[in-house]
């Protein structure tokens, strides 16, 4: 179950790197039910195969949150023409 966990969360930070947010209905539709399937060749409950799967889908959309948020931190630090105060804030490292 783990490893779905992180292959979905791996999955979707890539999708958030090419799709627009809309690609997350279909693909937790294909997580989910790949999930389950796998979860019961693996000769598992439904209930483990649905938990599994509940965890896939919730692992795609933060996996696609994560990506968007690596992608947006990575653009605004690359920019040359933001100002200190345009820059996300962190606290500094002193």
């Amino acid at each position: 179950m783990v490893t779905i966990g992180i292959l979905a969360i791996l999955l979707g930070a890539t999708l958030a790197q090419y799709f627009k947010v809309f690609v997350l209905f279909p693909s937790c539709a294909a997580v989910l039910a790949s999930a389950v399937a796998l979860e019961s060749v693996w000769g598992e409950s439904l209930a483990h195969s649905m938990i599994a799967g509940a965890l896939a889908a919730v692992g795609l959309q933060l996996g696609y949150f994560l990506g968007l948020t690596v992608r947006q931190l990575i653009a605004a630090w690359s920019h040359p023409g933001l100002t200190k105060s345009q820059q996300p804030a962190f606290p500094s490292e002193s």
